[in-house]
């Protein structure tokens, strides 16, 4: 497949990070380098291409405050929302998915979504 092709392909990823900045970076490289080996291993040159990213960052002060009760859902609502507004905000970004760069997020995805 010719490059051009691949590039009219790749889909626009959405991170939700910040929550723990080191984590984030570490979404963003694993993502830019697998590209890399993509494109590398089908005889492309340099520079690589990388799909088209968007992240959007949650401050992890704000986010730890608010933190729920466990086995009460009602306490959760406002952390919930945090997470919740930032999708949306990675959708109206014109992103075709989106990923959590975060643990305990994925574990509130139920409420989130």
């Amino acid at each position: 497949m010719e490059l051009a092709d691949w590039m009219a392909r790749m889909k626009k990823i959405g991170v939700l990070g910040g929550v723990g900045w080191a984590s984030t970076v570490d979404y963003y490289r694993a993502i830019a380098e697998g590209a890399g080996r993509h494109f590398a291993v089908r005889g492309h040159g340099a520079p690589l291409p990388i799909p088209a990213m968007t992240i959007e960052s949650v401050t992890q002060a704000k986010t730890r405050a608010l933190r729920g009760v466990a086995g009460d859902e009602a306490s959760w609502a406002a952390f919930d929302a945090v997470f919740r507004d930032a999708l949306l905000t990675l959708e109206r970004a014109g992103c075709d998915f989106g990923i959590i760069a975060s643990n305990t997020p994925h574990a509130r995805l139920h409420a989130i979504r």
